[in-house]
């Protein structure tokens, strides 16, 4: 039996995460600010402890006897949460680190600051020596059950999204990242590897359409402006997130660009390499049924 320890437990990307963990011979530790407001159901596979990202000492303590992390960390995270993240799991001893980078890992610095730190945990977790791999999930269909998204459906029957009607996105569903990290984990062929976890392409007719056909009524698609969509993220993620996302953050890394710390190379096909197949749209729509 693993010692599993989950961070961000009680996040979005993490909770399908939990649920396919607990089917396993493993002992999963659900890694969360605030136990006492985490609704998370303890069992005698689920265990739930307290830690900060901002906090070295208690990353040390929960790490403690852990076989594996599975690191998820925000989609911006600050510098220190990757520095003490990975300093903890080295400390303890932990044999795999497998990370969902909630995003492409890039292979050059540039002005994006807060992309430039996933670049650099991706250095610290090839330097630390850990054995690990990294999923780059493409596009969350959990980002149409935003507030301002799924309110837009609920009570305007239309999904309104940044991206022309016409250009398809790779929309995947955190289930299936969730099932790429547990299959993973378990094959060292896997190991020191980089996994794209890409959906098929679907443009917004056909997120209406499949909408439509599952909720029963007439849902359309329309294109929104980039400053409506940031000020959408902004109302969820916070002030800031929005123009970072979109790559127009005026706060820049005014760092000279360098050399990246680890070879270049080229992500693989998690749904192929793994043999795994992707949540239907119409089958995720049918789950979140009732909020829409």
């Amino acid at each position: 039996m693993s010692n599993i320890l989950v961070y961000a437990a009680t996040g979005e990307q993490a909770s399908p995460l939990l649920s396919q963990l607990q089917f396993g011979p493993h002992k999963v530790f659900a890694l969360t600010r605030n136990k006492a407001k985490a609704s998370i159901k303890e069992t005698k596979q689920l265990e739930v402890v307290e830690a900060s990202l901002d906090d070295a000492e208690s990353l040390q303590k929960a790490s403690q006897g852990m076989d594996v992390v599975m690191l998820n960390l925000p989609f911006f995270s600050e510098d220190k949460a990757g520095i003490y993240a990975i300093e903890a799991a080295k400390k303890a001893g932990v044999k795999l680190i497998i990370w969902n980078a909630n995003g492409e890992v890039p292979q050059a610095t540039s002005e994006r600051k807060k992309m430039n730190v996933r670049l650099e945990n991706m250095e610290r977790l090839i330097a630390s020596g850990i054995p690990y791999i990294v999923f780059q999930p493409t596009v969350y269909l959990e980002n149409l059950l935003m507030q301002e998204n799924a309110r837009s459906i609920r009570e305007n029957n239309r999904i309104e999204m940044v991206a022309p009607p016409e250009a398809p996105l790779p929309w995947i569903s955190t289930q299936d990242i969730s099932a790429a990290m547990v299959k993973a984990m378990d094959k060292s062929e896997t190991y020191n590897k980089v996994y794209t976890v890409k959906g098929k392409g679907w443009n917004g007719g056909e997120l209406a359409s499949n909408f439509t056909k599952v909720l029963g009524r007439e849902i359309t698609y329309q294109q929104i402006g980039l400053d409506q969509y940031i000020e959408k993220v902004n109302k969820v993620m916070g002030k800031g997130h929005g123009e970072e996302i979109m790559g127009i953050s005026p706060d820049k890394d005014t760092r000279p660009i360098r050399a990246v710390n680890f070879p270049k190379f080229s992500a693989l096909d998690a749904f192929q390499e793994l043999a795994l197949s992707p949540t239907t749209l119409e089958d995720w729509v049918l789950q979140h049924k009732d909020t829409f």
